[in-house]
């Protein structure tokens, strides 16, 4: 709703000028909101929004606070969209290296193309997807394990490899399943689509 760069000012050491608060017309501006805009946004009701910013009265430090944190909270969820689609596309780029059972994870191939854990199954033909491993190939001290995937932090999306149902010798593909919409997207071949 409003410029990410211009939020980045909103840092505690900013809110304090001269050993006094921001105003919270200081506040909107750099939302770059009208009065109305911020007013609906916040649920403040626009006389009230007025009376704060003509200095009639104050809003409540517990109000203030909240607007703050919710104007943060708004430009970590930016922050955390990034994170998610350069997911995707790290996904997009490793599969098309190849997508394969964790069993064939090498150290040189590990970090060049997807991999799949199949002791890690919802269903059959459906795996969790290795983030991270530890992989030694040495005889003399041989280890091969899974430490995290792709999902292990979130509840907000699911991803997983699978294979069609009906086709024996399909090709295996990652789906991104987006808990709270519903939504699904499907990395395969070095790309990723909503599906």
């Amino acid at each position: 709703m409003y410029n990410i760069i211009t939020v980045r000012r909103l840092r505690t050491d900013n809110l304090v000028r001269r050993g006094k608060m921001m105003e919270i017309s200081e506040l909107r501006q750099i939302t770059r909101l009208s009065q109305r805009q911020f007013a609906e946004y916040f649920g403040i009701p626009i006389g009230t929004l007025r009376n704060w910013e003509q200095g009639i009265s104050k809003p409540p430090e517990y109000v203030f606070q909240m607007i703050v944190t919710s104007i943060r909270r708004d430009v970590m969820i930016n922050v955390e969209t990034i994170k998610f689609v350069n997911m995707l596309n790290e996904l997009a780029a490793l599969s098309n290296n190849g997508i394969e059972p964790f069993e064939n994870a090498t150290e040189e191939t590990y970090r060049n193309q997807v991999f799949y854990d199949t002791r890690l199954a919802e269903d059959e033909k459906v795996y969790g997807v290795v983030l991270d491993a530890c992989i030694c190939d040495d005889p003399d001290c041989y280890h091969h394990d899974v430490i995290s995937y792709y999902d292990s932090d979130s509840f907000e999306y699911k991803i997983r490899v699978k294979f069609d149902d009906d086709d024996e010798e399909s090709s295996p593909y990652i789906c991104v399943e987006l808990l709270l919409s519903e939504e699904i997207i499907v990395i395969e071949n070095g790309h990723w689509y909503f599906a």
